[in-house]
């Protein structure tokens, strides 16, 4: 009898599996898989930790200062061995003394509230720029990762100080990784932004003349610091004397928690200042180039000496150092990469810098050539150059921080406030004007280059003996405090569009008045152009892009941009017969 199909027999084929079996495989697959790249992270956040983070450097001997307590005197400043502090809004003053511990340790201890609110300022420009927890932490392991060898380009001495920093006070932010860490890294702020962004949009711009150029035949230096990391550094800047065991006295423009230096002038009459630039030349790591101009002002006697401190230096970003001696009237710029360096001297007794190189040895770096296209630096050179050969033979100390105060273009046109091609696009954290030969320093109160600037000597720091320089009428305008409003408001008034796509009416309103009263605001006028083409409005659009034009938008990447919308309205309208 032949067999006969059980239909209720199970399914025999090897090669049938039930459905529930099959996703059950490819789940125990996909956790495998996570469990390992879990593992894998875990193992790299380790190595982060015990490979990447830098250790503080031993620490031999007595400080006394660690049994020291703060006091304070009937002036109103705070002492700490032999060290002080005075604050005062936008011109406080710091003095240290001592072996490179008790320096940085007296400097945080004395300034510890400053370092706080520092670190919240630069924590939320770094979030600005990446907003996201995951953006973030990404470019915080990015960064710890590329810096693991950092404490190999700094000199022991200068550890030794940030270590003192590191132990002056409490952490705030012990979140963030250990504190000798994090301040290390701040030191390279300048630096790191270089690398990640690898191109600076604004800088800085100074300049130096002396024998027939100046009125009495002095050096005379000015300066702007423009360093958008938030006005905590206008605001809470320190004006420093600093006095080491070993190496020169100097005077140093800084923020609080800072070993390095950006500005100075030294006993021996050294004037230093760095300005940011940029080169195709890079490297991953190197010593920060605030820590080389700190050395240049320590040990520098001379130019020459000051030129090979910055030759012998190992760096990862470009830049230029305005380098000028009181004691002969000289004055150099050092243009330097991790690879290459030039020194350019001065041409009739005047030297202009700005943020782009131009000795020979540069003369074809394709990233120098870019920037110079794309930034705002050959407008600010050419319109210093004007203003300083405009004071040839009358250049003193007061038409100096003038001149450091311009905001026109070329020829005197006119632009609108904060326009980056300015000299003063009124977004300095400091101003300085030098008189190298007296030896005397002038910094600017704030805000930017609008207060008064402020006498500061080596010899008699600490008292108010020569008289400021007068500040800039703006600073107590209604002009200046509706700049400050405006600026707040389109901050805003573009995140809002960024995120929407669009505006609603009451910001439209008062953005569209806006851009009547100040039609020299390109933003305004750009955001307005933005708001209308996305409202279908193109007329309106086409009206408000050529008003931007007119504005002129200080970087090529806005001015391409709005040419190329204007080319693609007036294509839109051809072929739609509106045009």
């Amino acid at each position: 009898m032949p067999d006969v199909e059980d239909l209720n027999a199970p399914d025999t084929d090897p090669t049938t599996k039930p459905p529930m079996s099959r996703r059950r495989k490819w789940l125990r697959r996909l956790g495998f898989t996570a469990l390992t790249f879990a593992g894998l992270f875990a193992l790299f956040l380790t190595w982060v930790y015990f490979g990447c983070l830098a250790d503080p450097p031993e620490l031999t001997g007595d400080f006394p200062i660690l049994e020291m307590s703060v006091t304070k005197s009937a002036d109103g400043r705070t002492h700490l061995g032999a060290s002080w502090f005075e604050e005062r809004p936008g011109r406080s003053r710091i003095y240290l003394e001592g072996d490179p511990f008790t320096i940085g340790y007296s400097n945080a201890t004395l300034t510890s509230h400053f370092m706080r609110h520092q670190e919240e300022a630069l924590i939320g420009t770094v979030r600005e720029f990446f907003p996201s927890l995951i953006a973030f932490s990404g470019i915080a392991l990015v960064v710890a990762v590329n810096n693991r060898n950092l404490p190999d380009y700094v000199p022991v001495e200068y550890q030794h100080e940030i270590l003192g920093l590191s132990r002056g006070g409490t952490d705030p932010f012990p979140q963030y990784g250990p504190r000798y860490h994090r301040i290390l890294n701040y030191h390279a702020a300048h630096d790191i932004s270089h690398w990640v962004w690898d191109q600076p949009v604004v800088g800085c711009t100074a300049f130096a003349a002396s024998d027939a150029f100046t009125a009495d035949g002095n050096l005379i230096i000015g300066r702007n610091f423009d360093f958008e990391a938030g006005r905590h550094f206008d605001t809470n800047k320190l004006i420093g004397l600093v006095r080491p065991l070993d190496g020169h006295a100097f005077l140093s423009v800084s923020w609080p928690g800072m070993s390095g230096a950006v500005t100075g002038l030294n006993a021996e009459k050294i004037f230093c200042s760095l300005n940011g630039a940029h080169s195709e030349d890079r490297d991953n790591i190197g010593t920060p180039v605030s820590l080389i101009v700190r050395r240049v002002l320590q040990y520098a006697g001379t130019i020459d000496e000051a030129v090979e401190i910055i030759r012998e230096g190992r760096v990862f970003v470009s830049d230029s150092y305005l380098i000028a001696d009181g004691k002969t009237g000289r004055a150099v710029v050092v243009e330097k990469s991790p690879g290459k360096s030039a020194v350019r001297e001065m041409t009739e007794h005047a030297i202009i810098q700005a943020n782009h190189f131009q000795s020979d040895t540069f003369a074809k770096d394709a990233g120098n050539l870019r920037y110079m296209e794309d930034g705002t630096s050959v407008a600010r050179h050419a319109r210093l150059t004007e203003l300083v050969e405009a004071q040839r033979g009358t250049l003193d100390p007061e038409s100096a921080v003038a001149i450091l105060r311009d905001r026109n273009a070329k020829g005197g046109a006119a632009l609108g406030l904060g326009n980056r091609s300015a000299v003063n696009a009124l977004i300095a954290t400091h101003a300085v004007v030098a008189d190298a030969t007296r030896g005397v320093l002038w910094v600017s109160r704030g805000p930017y280059q609008l207060g008064a600037f402020d006498a500061y000597t080596i010899d008699d720091f600490g008292s108010d003996n020569l008289p400021p320089i007068a500040a800039d009428p703006l600073d107590a305008s209604v002009e200046y405090t509706a700049l400050q409003e405006r600026r707040a408001f389109l901050k805003a008034a573009k995140a809002a569009f960024g995120r929407d796509g669009q505006l609603d009416t009451t910001t439209e309103e008062r953005l569209e008045t806006i851009a009547t009263q100040h039609p020299l605001d390109w933003e305004a006028a750009l955001l307005m152009a933005h708001s209308c083409e996305s409202a279908g409005e193109p007329q309106r659009a086409r009206d408000y892009y050529l008003q931007t034009q007119r504005a002129e938008p200080p970087f090529r990447t806005d001015r391409d941009a709005v040419a190329e919308a204007l080319k693609r309205l007036v294509h839109e309208q051809t072929e739609s017969g509106e045009g």
